[in-house]
């Protein structure tokens, strides 16, 4: 049974921004610090997630974020990662549009230390949320994975 099957107006995004720049050690904690205000204060405003869904009815939305320093293509990056789950009234689903998140991360103070950033979005089928809104089967989510 999957936390779906318990909450059926539930939609769930899996988010990542992607700096695709690696930071020394001394200079890790500030970076990631930034990261980790800008995609918290992002998904904190209820006016942004009004804006990203047009305007849909949620009625409780929650986050988890993870910030680290990722291996890609042979090269480390900063990366910040986030579940979020957005409950509504009735079955509605909820919509997620990218550019406009792109574009209000934009317009943060905190994205330009992060100017050739990659922001990836994708909806987390109901069937791979297991138990808890943050507990998904990674493996099979990710392995296929396309950005949109």
């Amino acid at each position: 049974m999957s936390i779906a099957d318990d909450v059926p107006n539930m939609t769930v995004y899996f988010i990542s921004l992607s700096t695709n720049k690696d930071f020394e050690p001394d200079q890790y904690r500030d970076a990631a610090g930034k990261l980790a205000n800008l995609l918290t204060l992002t998904l904190a405003d209820k006016n942004v997630l009004k804006q990203v869904t047009h305007d849909a009815n949620i009625t409780a939305a929650k986050s988890e974020i993870e910030i680290a320093l990722q291996e890609n293509d042979g090269k480390r990056e900063l990366v910040a990662e986030a579940v979020l789950d957005m409950q509504t009234e009735g079955k509605q689903k909820v919509k997620f549009d990218k550019a406009k998140f792109s574009k209000l991360l934009k317009s943060r103070p905190e994205y330009d230390h992060f100017p050739d950033m990659r922001i990836f979005k994708r909806a987390i089928p109901p069937e791979q949320v297991k138990g808890s809104p943050h507990l998904i089967d990674l493996d099979n989510f990710l392995a296929d994975t396309t950005t949109d």
